[in-house]
């Protein structure tokens, strides 16, 4: 490559570059903000917890959120686990099911992550998910003091456990909506799916009353540790991974579309010489551009006139 082709080259990576510099800041700014689509106290839109969170703490049950690994909530509080999205740590696991051994409630909403490690500490889950548009309504299925009475609003998945006492607390003819067991001196209660919970379904039915009997039962303590996990939030660079290959790729292709060419795409036409037709036309483009038409026709017309006479 010439000089010329290397700094054009350098000019495009660099552009590459920036572009794919401003996708992450802008990337990691979105997910600073919403959090979405993770059921969390920080996240004020529809799959959030943020409108719950402010209610308690507007009626003088503030829910702390459980952010930090050294964080733990109070003795017998009632500790929600919302749908996490990474899987917990054997140490966490083992707090969870400690702190209903010794006489808490956790609300565990099971997410789309597996989580072997707390399953091996409070029994093999089983749960499949509902349809976005939360169209299901659950009944008590069983005497619960946390469900008898109530009508909420699901997204009508469907969630079983293999622990012993475990019984169906709410859900339809075809579906689980929440399953309760005992732990110790507390209890474990799971939910399909986290949609009872959040902001887009908080004022229809009972899931408002949810909260309520929820709060009844002790400080409520929001468990968001796996948030801010290692491997739970999607790092922007690897969320961005694509692109950045995608753009190496066409920085790629666009310095080999300018590179050196080995030899002609056709070989030069062969060399021929002018026809008179050529030379006249050439002639007579060179006296209009002289302006000598005139003083050529006056000469013609006298030496025709001398040949005559």
């Amino acid at each position: 490559m010439t000089a010329g082709r290397v700094a054009l080259a350098a000019a495009a990576a660099a552009a590459l570059a920036l572009v794919a510099a401003a996708s992450a800041v802008a990337h990691r700014r979105q997910v600073e903000a919403d959090l979405s689509p993770w059921p969390s106290a920080a996240n004020a839109g529809p799959r959030g917890l943020a409108v719950a969170a402010a209610w308690l703490a507007a009626t003088g049950r503030p829910a702390p959120v459980l952010s930090r690994p050294e964080d733990r909530p109070a003795a017998g509080a009632v500790l929600v686990l919302a749908a996490p999205r990474g899987a917990l740590s054997p140490e966490h696991a083992e707090e969870v099911a400690a702190h209903a051994a010794a006489g808490g409630t956790v609300v565990w909403a099971v997410g789309p992550s597996p989580q072997p490690a707390l399953e091996r500490r409070l029994g093999p889950v089983r749960a499949s998910a509902g349809s976005d548009l939360g169209a299901r309504t659950a009944v008590a299925l069983a005497p619960h003091p946390l469900f008898d009475g109530l009508a909420l609003r699901t997204s009508g998945g469907d969630v079983a456990s293999d622990a012993p006492g475990a019984v169906r607390a709410a859900g339809g003819r075809d579906f689980t909506a929440a399953v309760a067991f005992p732990v110790g001196r507390g209890e474990v209660v799971l939910l399909a799916g986290s949609d009872a919970l959040e902001n887009r379904h908080l004022a229809e039915a009972g899931n408002l009353s949810l909260w309520a009997r929820l709060a009844a039962r002790g400080p409520i303590a929001l468990d968001e540790r796996h948030l801010h996990a290692g491997a739970s939030l999607p790092a922007a660079g690897t969320a961005l991974a694509p692109l950045v290959l995608q753009a190496l790729l066409a920085g790629a292709a666009f310095v080999l579309a300018r590179g050196r060419r080995l030899g002609a795409v056709r070989p030069p036409p062969p060399p021929r010489g002018r026809t008179a037709r050529e030379y006249l036309k050439a002639l007579g483009a060179l006296y209009r551009r002289a302006r000598a038409e005139g003083e050529l026709a006056r000469s013609a017309w006298g030496r025709a006139r001398r040949e005559l006479e």
